[in-house]
């Protein structure tokens, strides 16, 4: 969660890490998603989704990271949509960075957030973040049309049709990727270092004044 401060309410995000891992070429057929498997994740709608463009889209696969009460109920849906084998629950992943890049979408089917530190991660690999812009967090993450596409809140065929947009069109996704690559240095923890400093010497100079 961003950290406020400050008599004026000024809020610091929290930072994102450095990694040495090359970001995704954006050619991989895969989309990616990342949460705890539980209900306000939004897997289940994530899941009707890809089902609606799987059959048009032969090549691509969906990756699932995570851990969580609803695995069987995803994996039971996964079985009567009929993309088994199109799709895979990955369990949970210690090194997210490194399997973020192997990907060329990610996606953010949440019914409700907080701050997403998975997009800003998503963002880090290189990746168009494609998500519902639910409450809270994403539309503040996510500048639609260059870094990422926001759909309505709980809207399936949307979601769908967002998805098949960046599966069709490489170029778009390797501009929005590398869109996305500019936003996440902003959230770099150094950055973020620098902003606490900035805020720290503003709070310091005021009370010198007396303000």
């Amino acid at each position: 969660m961003p950290a406020g401060a400050g008599e004026g309410g000024a809020t610091i995000p929290n930072g994102v890490p450095r990694t040495n891992v090359p970001p995704s070429t954006s050619t991989a057929p895969v989309v990616v998603a990342a949460g705890r498997l539980t209900a306000p994740k939004g897997f289940d709608l994530l899941l009707d989704a890809f089902a609606l463009v799987a059959q048009q889209e032969p090549e691509w696969s969906l990756r699932i990271y995570g851990a969580g009460d609803r695995r069987s109920q995803l994996l039971e849906q996964i079985r009567h949509l009929g993309v088994k084998g199109r799709v895979r629950l990955m369990g949970m992943s210690t090194k997210l960075d490194r399997e973020l890049p192997k990907a060329s979408v990610f996606v953010l089917s949440s019914r409700y957030e907080g701050f997403p530190m998975v997009v800003l991660e998503a963002m880090r690999a290189g990746l168009p973040v494609l998500s519902f812009d639910c409450p809270t967090g994403p539309s503040e993450l996510i500048t639609h049309g260059q870094d990422g596409l926001l759909v309505p809140p709980g809207d399936v065929p949307a979601l769908a049709g967002a998805m098949r947009r960046l599966m069709q069109q490489h170029e778009l996704r390797q501009a929005m990727g590398a869109a996305a690559l500019r936003k996440a240095a902003s959230y770099d923890v150094e950055a973020i270092a620098r902003r606490w400093e900035e805020l720290l010497d503003d709070l310091v100079a005021a009370k010198a004044a007396g303000k």
